[in-house]
């Protein structure tokens, strides 16, 4: 991500209005760190320096809402 390297397992989802979807045990893992939500970015110490993920979707304006439907079929189907 953004030129740095992590070892974590991922699924590949066909949405295109995610750059990415972090676990909580990813998020977790690099405790503490900091938020700026509105302009989507996350600062953490990986490796001894700091480190941070900015949003590169810069186009996304809404994503799209699923029920609890399509929610149980995209389980099923391993794709969440």
């Amino acid at each position: 991500m953004l030129g740095h390297a992590f070892k974590i397992s991922i699924k590949i989802l066909p949405r295109s209005y995610y750059d990415v979807i972090m676990s909580i045990d990813w998020l977790e893992a690099h405790n503490p760190m900091e938020v700026d939500w509105k302009q989507k970015w996350l600062s953490f110490d990986y490796l001894d320096e700091r480190t941070v993920l900015q949003r590169i979707n810069p186009n996304l304006v809404k994503c799209e809402m699923i029920n609890k439907s399509k929610l149980s079929t995209l389980v099923r189907q391993d794709k969440l």
